[in-house]
């Protein structure tokens, strides 16, 4: 094998190899998380107290109130959702419990539906003691000490889905403790795929090139100057014995030129009269004489 060809059999090897190799190598998966949307919620809320001796301002901050003292509470809402168009209203519930079992409810419309294309920032007064005293009211016309919640919601629509902030005040109690009740952040997260698949295209070009290479290579030996040095070489090794080679062409022009179209039958001239073939080559041709007596016989190969 000639150096030549194994220098390219180590090559197209080795482009095959590292194609194979990328190929079965995953894609690169440079997928990544984008914000497409944040919502922001909050309530806030100020108690004011009625009248008293015990405390000099309005509104009063505290954790919490004596609930006799309660004058009324403002509750302010923010909410933000970029990039939808929604409705909202303010609603008041009472929901009465005893037991943890939900035996009452009471449903108010404190502001009816608006629309906006902005965030929403609105207000609302309670009126603490209107509430209270209408659960008081139940519980002494129907005997019954209940667990009873005020809650206040901001309630959104927005492309067929509803949202919502809400805060809890109880209610009958000694003292109250205002509650909030929400999640001040909804990010939605969407993420953006981004595979590549490199890896695939250099595998199929290293297999690629190999396989031109391969294809060149093949075709070499098929083209007419190759097929001329195969079969030079080839009777030349073969019937090395029979054959001489010169370096000057042989004159010929006293003789009779008989011209045979294959090697075998000038072979066959020179073993019957036991004599050597002449070789001489130029031009990429081959010449191969036999002469006898007045007579030379050529075979012509190019």
């Amino acid at each position: 094998m000639k150096k030549q060809t194994i220098i390219l059999f180590i090559i197209t090897s080795i482009l095959m190899l590292l194609g194979l190799y990328f190929i079965i190598l995953k894609p690169i998966d440079n997928t990544k998380a984008k914000i497409t949307n944040k919502i922001t919620r909050s309530a806030t809320y100020e108690v004011y107290l009625k009248d008293n001796p015990y405390y000099d301002n309005n509104p009063v901050k505290n954790n919490i109130y004596a609930s006799n003292s309660i004058d009324y509470i403002n509750i302010y809402f923010n909410y933000n959702n970029p990039n939808n168009n929604y409705t909202y209203n303010i609603t008041a519930k009472i929901k009465g419990n005893i037991n943890n079992n939900l035996i009452w409810t009471k449903n108010f419309i404190l502001k009816e539906n608006q629309a906006t294309n902005n965030k929403i920032k609105d207000n609302i007064t309670i009126n603490y003691d209107s509430y209270n005293n209408l659960v008081n009211s139940y519980e002494n016309t129907y005997n019954l000490i209940l667990d009873a919640t005020l809650n206040i919601s901001l309630n959104i629509k927005y492309n067929n889905k509803t949202d919502s902030i809400n805060i809890d005040i109880p209610l009958t109690k000694t003292t109250t403790s205002i509650i909030s009740n929400y999640e001040p952040t909804t990010i939605n997260i969407t993420n953006i795929k981004n595979i590549t698949y490199i890896n695939y295209i250099i595998g199929t070009l290293f297999i690629f090139i190999s396989l031109i290479l391969i294809y060149i290579k093949t075709n070499q030996k098929n083209t007419p100057k190759e097929k001329y040095k195969n079969i030079k070489k080839r009777i030349l090794k073969e019937y090395k014995e029979l054959i001489i080679n010169v370096n000057n062409e042989p004159n010929i022009n006293n003789l009779k030129l008989l011209k045979v179209f294959n090697i075998n039958d000038l072979i066959d001239v020179a073993e019957q009269n036991s004599t050597h073939i002449i070789f001489y080559e130029s031009n990429n041709q081959s010449n191969f004489y036999v002469i006898i007596n007045n007579y030379v016989y050529l075979y012509i190969l190019k």
